[in-house]
C-alpha cells in the first residue's frame, strides 16, 4: 500500500476518503438472503480518473448450501460503522446488491 500511495503522489494523483477502513467484523454479506461467512478480506485501490483514485475490497466468503448454484442470485454486501472524523464521530453506512443468473452448466449466462 506504501509502494502505490507513493508512487501515486509521484504523478499527482489523490486517494479520496469514501469509506473507511474496513475490517471483516465491519461487513455482512448475504447469499440469497442467507448470511455467508467471510474467509478473507482484501483491499486495494481503484483508480477514479487521471488523477484520483479510492479504496475498494474484494471478500472472499464460504457458500454453506451447495444446491443453490441455478437460477437467479442475489448477494448483498452492507457496512454499518462509526468512525472518528476531524474529532467527531460520523456513522459509515453503505449497502450494494448484485443480481445474475446461472445456465444449466453453473456458468453466468454473459460468459
Amino acid at each position: 500500500m506504501l509502494h502505490y500511495l507513493w508512487a501515486n503522489k509521484q504523478k499527482g494523483q489523490i486517494v479520496n476518503n469514501l469509506s473507511p477502513d474496513l475490517e471483516v467484523e465491519d461487513l455482512k454479506v448475504k447469499i440469497n438472503s442467507e448470511e455467508a461467512e467471510i474467509i478473507s478480506l482484501q483491499k486495494y485501490f481503484e483508480t477514479g480518473g487521471s488523477d484520483s483514485g479510492f479504496k475498494a475490497y474484494i471478500i472472499q466468503v464460504r457458500r454453506t448450501r451447495a444446491g443453490d448454484f441455478w437460477g437467479k442470485q442475489t448477494i448483498t454486501v452492507e457496512y454499518d460503522k462509526i468512525v472518528e472524523i476531524d474529532g467527531k464521530e460520523v456513522r459509515a453506512t453503505s449497502m450494494g446488491c448484485f443480481q445474475f443468473y446461472l445456465n444449466f452448466k453453473g456458468l453466468s449466462i454473459y460468459f
